[in-house]
């Protein structure tokens, strides 16, 4: 049988001990997403089924691999993360086509072989002003972590941050981070979205 994200997530709560799972669940807990209640005394196939629903598929290998290395565990975020190699292809493949059905035309981003962002990084970089609110928003779902997060607000102008927020983070991360960029970006700075795409 094929192998699902779940299976790859609940492998690597599996390899834990009662002491690191205890901290796994308290640290997972620190996005707000998942509350510690809900999954204080959950078994491992619960909290990992609980992982994927929040994070979904595309997401939920790299917000458990962020966790486990946040409490010291890199070895088991590297094996996490090779499991999940092969999964996370399928995924992105099926989560980019499902994309393209759900929204209508946000995964329609990739036009003449050259997606949304790649065409208007420019445009991007020096028109989009406010830049925190889509730092928060990529913090939540997963795509940076706190370090990133810091190391991008702090520098000195909005310019600066969207360039680097682009060639740190965006452009390493592949259609699935610019697809989420682009979703961000059609709530934060719909104006600017839609003189960008009627051009």
């Amino acid at each position: 049988m094929d192998k699902t994200v779940v299976d790859c997530v609940f492998n690597a709560l599996d390899s834990l001990g009662a002491d690191d799972y205890t901290r796994f669940k308290r640290k997972l807990c620190d996005t707000r997403k998942i509350r510690y209640g809900q999954i204080e005394n959950a078994n491992k196939i619960d909290v990992a089924q609980k992982i994927v629903s929040t994070f979904t598929k595309a997401g939920a290998l790299s917000r458990t691999a962020d966790v486990l290395r946040a409490i010291g565990l890199n070895d088991d975020a590297d094996a996490l993360e090779e499991e999940g190699t092969e999964v996370s292809g399928a995924v992105g493949r099926e989560v980019s086509s499902g994309d393209r059905r759900e929204r209508g035309g946000t995964s329609s981003n990739a036009a003449n072989g050259q997606h949304f962002v790649d065409r208007n990084m420019s445009d991007l970089i020096n028109r989009v002003t406010t830049v925190a609110p889509i730092l928060d928003q990529l913090l939540q779902s997963g795509f940076i972590k706190h370090e990133m997060y810091s190391s991008i607000y702090n520098e000195k102008n909005s310019c600066d941050q969207m360039r680097t927020l682009m060639l740190k983070v965006i452009m390493p991360g592949g259609n699935r981070a610019k697809d989420e960029l682009c979703r961000i970006l059609e709530k934060e700075q719909k104006y600017i979205m839609e003189e960008l795409k009627g051009q």
